[in-house]
Parts: C-alpha cells; sequence; structure tokens
C-alpha cells in the first residue's frame, strides 16, 4: 500500500465534510479510510459476536467515496445509563470489520473523565457493549488523566491501539497492544509528545497504517489554542516515532474547517 505525504483536498459540500458519531450507507462499505475507519478481516470468530451475517469481500477504493445517505434510525449508539462509566458523552470510534461483523472502540465519558469501550455489532446497526467496559481506562493524575480517539488495526495476531492522553501539561499519543482486541496491555508511557513548532502545544487524533514492515501515523497538532493542523510520523515497531520533516501537511484552509484539521 503506498502512504500518501501530499494531500490535495476535494471541495465538498459542507454537509458531506463534517465529522458525525453516526453510520452511513453506501452502496458496498468502504475499506480503510471508510468514515468509521473500517477494515476488513478474513479469519477469526469475534469475542462476544455470533458467527454471522457478514461476507468480507474486497472492492476498488481508488476513488473516494463522495455520496453517502445517513440512516433514519441514527443515532445508532447513545451514552450509557445514569450512573454508567459512559453516561455523558460516546464518541471518537475505530470500527474493524471481521469475519462475524464488526468490532468498535469508543470513548466514553461520565463528565470530562473519559476512558475507552468496546462494543460490538452484526450488520454495523444493532451494537451491544462489552460487559467489562471500560476496556482501557483512565488513570487519575498522570497524562491519561482522561483519554479518548482510539485507534485500531488488526496486524496479525496481535491488535494494536493508539489514543490520546490528557494530562496535567498536554495531551499526547499512548499506544497499547492486545491478543484479542478486549484486554490491553499499555506501553509505558506516550510514545508521541508535543514537538518544538506547529504542534508544541499538544497533539491528538491518531490514525495508522501498516506499510510493509513500518507504520505511519497521521495526527493532528497545536502550538496553542484551537489551531489545529495534520502531521506525519513513521515507525519500525509502533512506539518509536520520527516526525516527516515536511509537517505540516495539512492546514485549515475553507471556511468550514475554521481553525483545525484532524485526519
Amino acid at each position: 500500500m503506498l502512504v500518501p505525504r501530499t494531500f490535495v483536498r476535494r471541495v465538498l459540500p459542507a454537509a458531506a465534510c463534517c465529522l458525525v458519531l453516526i453510520l452511513a450507507s453506501l452502496a458496498g462499505v468502504g475499506s480503510t479510510g471508510s468514515a468509521l475507519n473500517s477494515r476488513r478481516e478474513d479469519a477469526g470468530r469475534l469475542p462476544g459476536v455470533p458467527q454471522g451475517t457478514v461476507t468480507p469481500h474486497t472492492e476498488d477504493v481508488s476513488e473516494p467515496r463522495t455520496t453517502w445517505t445517513k440512516l433514519p434510525e441514527n443515532p445508532l449508539f447513545t451514552p450509557g445509563p445514569a450512573g454508567a462509566w459512559d453516561e455523558t458523552a460516546v464518541h471518537q470510534v475505530s470500527v474493524l470489520l471481521e469475519a462475524g461483523g464488526f468490532r468498535m472502540w469508543y470513548s466514553g465519558c461520565t463528565g470530562n473523565l473519559c476512558s475507552v469501550g468496546y462494543a460490538t455489532s452484526p450488520d454495523g446497526r444493532s451494537w451491544s457493549r462489552y460487559p467489562g467496559n471500560p476496556v482501557l481506562s483512565y488513570v487519575p493524575g498522570t497524562w491519561e488523566n482522561t483519554i479518548g480517539n482510539p485507534y485500531v488495526i488488526k496486524d496479525g495476531d496481535m491488535y494494536r491501539m493508539w489514543y490520546a492522553g490528557n494530562g496535567p501539561c498536554c495531551i499526547q499519543i499512548g499506544y497499547a497492544t492486545s491478543p484479542d482486541g478486549i484486554q490491553w496491555t499499555r506501553s509505558d508511557g506516550p510514545v508521541l509528545t508535543p514537538g518544538t513548532g506547529w504542534d508544541s502545544y499538544t497533539i491528538s487524533t491518531p490514525v495508522v497504517a501498516r506499510e510493509g514492515s513500518a507504520f505511519t501515523m497521521w495526527y493532528s497538532g497545536a502550538s496553542g489554542g484551537l489551531a489545529y493542523q495534520m502531521g506525519r510520523a513513521t515507525s519500525p515497531d509502533g512506539r518509536s516515532w520520527t516526525r516527516d520533516p515536511a509537517n505540516p501537511l495539512l492546514s485549515p484552509t475553507y471556511g468550514w474547517e475554521g481553525s483545525r484539521v484532524h485526519p
């Protein structure tokens, strides 16, 4: 897979470009890079999901999908009941399509304290929360005082997650691995921290792809306030990252982007 370094915008109506926590239906489900960060896997039964109705397939994704239809039953996934760990908000989803159905990792919050939860679905519409949620919890008083923006990939027999941790100094990017997508082992500390220029204040919203023997990450960063731009970094192992000297690769340009762009 070729990993892009230079980006050319497609100018779309504002409604087509807003990020929303809903599922959109499209003629053929998109692969890596779709609205829900979905990815196809051809083998394995999902924990907690009956072997079922979704048949993995391939399709040409050389052209971006630009026509989306919102489902009338939206929203499909809402905050938990009063007293639940995700009673205030659910957002920032990452979804994999594997044999048997969909797997979703999401940010769930009580007030401003957020952790990562897990849910499954046979069809991408009807979701069941994992009863042991959250699968990755915030750690009070640390750089992970609240966590979110999970991005998960299946890499061989391993699941890899990159996520944002918000602590006393700033927002940084963390990393965890899992054999099943449920039991996670954290890396010791953040794996990508604010830099010295355009991303010196905070970094967040990681999106990661494997390219051969290495990994490429796109992320958002800011030097202050809420003015976010997008950068790129590469890693041999998912832990040690080298920033692209051409960063930032994408900056707010159009009115609908306001003061920020995120991958």
